[in-house]
């Protein structure tokens, strides 16, 4: 009887400190999403308080280099590798013309399926 309580108490131990990994693991990834779309933000906000528009899809993702300088390339991809427009980060401006765009929505999908977004201040 002992032994089979010994043996129960150590698969629960097992079990219990696997769902924690699991668990922290999960807001690392979703830590990582948050301060990724934070960064692209504060970036893509100088962008606009220097030029009057906001990057189109492609200058984001083709010449983030020259359009945003100093956002980290890491920035743009998300925890599984993907860069953003093919993953879990998304950039979505609105109301563009041929020089820029007047607002966009930025997102990343977290773990538990919701977004977290943020949205032009303009």
């Amino acid at each position: 009887m002992t032994f089979l309580l010994l043996l129960l108490a150590l698969f629960s131990g097992l079990f219990s400190a696997g769902t924690t990994n699991d668990n922290s693991q999960t807001k690392a990834r979703d830590t990582e999403r948050k301060n990724d779309i934070n960064s692209m933000y504060q970036k893509i906000e100088e962008h606009y308080n220097d030029f009057g528009e906001y990057p189109t899809e492609r200058e984001l993702v083709q010449q983030h280099d020259t359009k945003l300088p100093g956002l980290d390339p890491d920035a743009l991809i998300d925890p599984y590798g993907d860069l953003i427009q093919s993953g879990e980060y998304s950039y979505t401006p609105s109301s563009c013309t041929a020089i820029g765009c007047e607002k966009y929505i930025l997102s990343a999908r977290l773990e538990d399926g919701s977004n977290y977004t943020k949205d032009s201040l303009n």
